[in-house]
């Protein structure tokens, strides 16, 4: 493991962003949960298609003691959407995918499981990783068909026995899901917050669906005067967290009669909107490999032939992404706030009231990381504060960093479609 920075692994939001980016991160925490949101004129909108990847993390209080906790983590994956759109589409008599995966050893790791359960060389409820910090209640098991959503669908008396006796409970097996799960970056403007400037957000497909909705329905009633990029209106984006269909959770409406401001202009149409192509960088395969062989339960996984290609196209992707990273001029954030003092201010980040002398916590090779805290924690990534509930969000509100406890962080409302 020596020269295998963790960075590698866990730094997908420190490569995705600079550090003046600001995360639309917490807006389902609104009472109502709701958000009224413009998007940027000028900026992409970039999907994001990841596997859910736990880990393992060491944690320090203020007092010095330490724990081993269990959190979530995104791997980006490194194949065409041509083949991760039919990533659910399989033969009806071999069992094998139509598009199977070229290159991104995630992918080629949850065929590998499946191909082994199919064949019978695998128990389906064979557990296959591991991961376990000092609470073991937390403790996250993912078994052979769990990383391939396969507990789920329709299950025989049987089969749904198997599950209860080896403990395995239909309501959680969604965090055990491994498949490449689809998200939307936007860059949008909280139009009650106009001095955050534009923001990037990262949303689920559910809502993603919602949005091109909103637009659809738009352009088809007014043709170009429903293009939000020419014709800029307001979008609610609203959450019900108790709604039992998955597909339900989120909805999206054109807000026809918010005033389109001279305020909100300047920040859609004027101000250079943040790189959101770095938010798709790929990440060290060698690094993923190495983690997940140390919480490997099961022995013969061929791991040099699962990692083997993504391993050697590694060194050009990532001199082409840092020659990339570059070449990028962020300028999301000159923009002058004192225009926006009239308009509603959230409360101070805790980054703008953080003390300069307090130092960031040290990215060590690839084991459990030290992360220091003062009554709350630190983001691993760029090491601000963070507390419990931006845990529960799933994103540092200073550097983006996507991160969680496992049962969030999975996605429990990203369910495949």
């Amino acid at each position: 493991m020596a020269g295998l920075s963790l960075e590698d692994f866990l730094g997908h939001a420190t490569r995705a962003q600079g550090g003046k980016n600001k995360y639309l991160s917490k807006w389902k925490k609104n009472n109502p949960p709701t958000v009224l949101v413009w998007l940027h004129t000028k900026a992409i909108i970039m999907p994001l298609w990841r596997h859910g990847v736990p880990r393992l993390m060491e944690v320090k209080d203020e007092d010095g003691d330490k724990r081993i906790e269990v959190w979530g983590g995104d791997w980006s994956c490194w194949e065409p959407e041509e083949v991760l759109k039919q990533q659910y589409f399989r033969d009806r008599e071999t069992g094998e995918r139509e598009v199977p995966p070229t290159i991104c050893p995630a992918c080629r790791l949850v065929e590998h499981v499946r191909e082994r359960v199919e064949s019978g060389n695998l128990n389906w409820t064979t557990p296959i990783f591991k991961f376990v910090g000092d609470d073991a209640s937390k403790k996250v098991i993912i078994h052979a068909a769990g990383m391939y959503n396969g507990f789920n669908g329709d299950l025989s008396d049987e089969e749904k026995d198997e599950l209860k006796k080896h403990r395995i409970f239909r309501n959680d097996v969604w965090r055990e899901n491994m498949m490449a799960k689809l998200s939307y970056g936007f860059v949008v403007v909280d139009n009650s917050n106009l001095t955050a400037g534009p923001q990037i957000a990262i949303e689920t497909s559910s809502l993603g669906d919602c949005v091109k909705k909103v637009i659809a329905d738009a352009m088809m009633e007014a043709e170009d005067e429903g293009n939000p990029y020419t014709n800029p209106y307001a979008i609610r984006w609203a959450y019900d967290a108790n709604a039992k269909d998955l597909n339900k959770k989120y909805a999206a409406n054109k807000m026809s009669k918010v005033p389109f401001t001279e305020q909100v202009r300047k920040l859609i149409v004027d101000t250079a909107p943040p790189d959101l192509s770095r938010l798709d960088y790929k990440l060290d395969p060698t690094a993923l490999k190495e983690q997940l062989q140390e919480v490997c339960l099961v022995k013969d996984i061929p791991w040099s032939e699962i990692f083997g290609d993504a391993e050697k196209a590694w060194p050009k992707i990532k001199e082409r992404q840092e020659a990339k990273k570059e070449k990028v001029t962020d300028k999301s954030t000159e923009f002058n706030t004192d225009e926006f003092e009239d308009t509603p201010k959230g409360p101070p980040s805790r980054k703008e009231t953080k003390s300069k002398s307090d130092k960031k916590p040290t990215v060590a090779a690839l084991k459990p990381k030290t992360v220091a805290t003062k009554n709350v924690e630190c983001c691993p990534s760029c090491g601000e504060p963070i507390t419990a509930s931006d845990k529960n969000e799933g994103i540092c509100p200073h550097c983006g960093e996507l991160f969680n406890v496992v049962d969030k962080v999975l996605g429990k409302d990203e369910l495949p479609y």
